[in-house]
């Protein structure tokens, strides 16, 4: 089984729409003639750039597409994300829940000037600054790329 055929098959289930879950994507894969096992289907994933959002397993095709890196992240931003924070030596983003992973591969995809790395969990991704740069200077560009003018958290 070639994995060419087994990512092909993958794009095709998804272009359908949202997978909640690797074993229904597994399944998916089984009605292809394909058995994948969930080490190999989490690979898969990976190296196609597919995360699992608020809806599940979803292609967004310009993932791939290197030359909108830029606009999905600013995309990604607008989208999900409802408050930016400073946080020491940190800018806290906090998403609608399950969001956070696919904000944090749009980081991944090309990490912006002054963010060292980017650390997501369901709801709340964690952005790691560069010495170099101020944290409130790289939360104030995030708040712009959001569209986020004021941000303070409701009281």
């Amino acid at each position: 089984m070639s994995y060419q055929r087994r990512h092909e098959a993958i794009r095709q289930i998804l272009d359908r729409g949202p997978v909640e879950s690797q074993e229904s994507l597994q399944a998916g894969l089984a009605e292809f003639g394909i058995k994948a096992s969930q080490a190999t289907l989490s690979r898969d994933l990976r190296e196609l750039g597919i995360v699992k959002g608020a809806m599940g397993y979803i292609l967004d095709s310009s993932f791939m597409d290197s030359s909108s890196l830029g606009s999905r992240l600013e995309d990604a931003l607008q989208r999900e994300v409802f408050q930016i924070s400073e946080a020491h030596a940190m800018v806290v983003l906090r998403t609608r829940p399950g969001a956070a992973q696919a904000v944090g591969a749009a980081f991944d995809a090309d990490l912006p000037t002054g963010i060292v790395a980017s650390l997501a969990g369901d709801d709340t991704i964690f952005l790691a600054i560069e010495p170099s740069e101020t944290v409130s200077g790289v939360a104030e560009r995030m708040r712009e790329l959001a569209g986020l003018v004021e941000n303070e958290p409701a009281k």
